[in-house]
């Protein structure tokens, strides 16, 4: 569907191979920002691995986060 897009856009007008060229250079740079701000970002905590899922966590999801939450504590990260 894209590629089909594409080859109609172009073939209008209004639509030309530099337009083209610059919305995807936009683009490319828009996203190399986006990349290097989610690498330079702190790791989320362990406890976020189960956040936002649900409205009410079920049981045996509780479990396993309490689970992930001892060993980490053992293991000294947390």
């Amino acid at each position: 569907p894209l590629l089909r897009l594409r080859h109609h856009l172009l073939t209008r007008a209004d639509w030309d191979e530099s337009h083209d060229k610059a919305i995807r250079d936009d683009i490319t740079a828009e996203l190399k920002v986006a990349i290097e701000r989610a690498e330079s970002a702190a790791p989320p905590s362990l406890e976020s691995m189960f956040e936002d899922v649900y409205a009410e966590l079920p049981w045996h999801l509780r479990e396993q986060q309490q689970q992930l939450l001892q060993g980490a504590r053992a293991k000294g990260h947390g």
